[in-house]
């Protein structure tokens, strides 16, 4: 019965101490995580800070392209000179004004406007590129999918035109004709998949915009 109770001692002190070491290894190891984190947390807001030019540029440019000017934008928050408020203002004109706006805009297109909007497509397609070449390891999961969506996006948008330049830009000097079912028929897929791509880059650019840390 001594030699029993002896046992159930030794087994109790040894449980004790083996959870008091898990446990400090635990502390040390959340220890060392956030000195980890306060190292980074100057370089992060950086990365962040670049980020959110990365969606001023991507949704302006679809603006500017489109014939916007900075009048849809609040001209107090412009003159303001706070950045993290201009890029809200930017997002939130993309999001309420453009976004409504696309298929008309769109549609009204002349063979210059497609170009303007391809090429301003295809370079915030490229920056977004060097931002994850960039960038990649200081990312969340969340935040690349995003990215990686955007560039999707982007690039989708201009599928047919890059195609089918020829049959999806309508104007006085290149009329659709309507004898022509096939021709009629890029026509209107070119014009809607521009449209629904470009609507889905304005979404995600507002869904980056709100997964980037509000202290960043």
């Amino acid at each position: 019965m001594h030699r029993c109770c002896d046992t159930d001692g030794f087994f109790l002190n040894l449980s004790t101490e083996v959870l008091g070491i898990l446990i400090t290894l635990c502390y040390v190891e959340w220890i060392l995580y956030r000195l980890e984190q306060l190292r980074w947390n100057p370089t992060d807001r950086r990365v962040n800070d670049r980020l959110r030019v990365l969606l001023n540029g991507t949704v302006s440019s679809i603006r500017s392209s489109l014939g916007f000017g900075t009048d849809v934008l609040n001209q107090t928050i412009l003159l303001s000179n706070d950045a993290r408020l201009m890029h809200q203002d930017v997002i939130s004109v993309g999001e309420h004004v453009i976004s409504p706006a696309l298929e008309g805009r769109i549609t009204a297109l002349d063979e210059r406007g497609w170009q303007l909007l391809n090429n301003q497509v295809l370079r915030s397609a490229s920056a977004t590129i060097r931002f994850l070449q960039t960038f990649q390891s200081r990312l969340s999961p969340e935040q690349l999918t995003l990215l990686l969506d955007l560039e999707d996006a982007l690039n989708g948008s201009m599928t047919y035109y890059s195609t089918f330049p020829d049959v999806i830009v309508v104007s006085q000097d290149k009329p659709s004709n309507p004898n022509d079912p096939r021709q009629c028929a890029l026509q209107e897929a070119g014009i809607e998949c521009a449209i629904r791509q470009l609507r889905n880059v304005i979404s995600l650019c507002a869904r980056i915009s709100r997964n980037i840390p509000d202290n960043a």
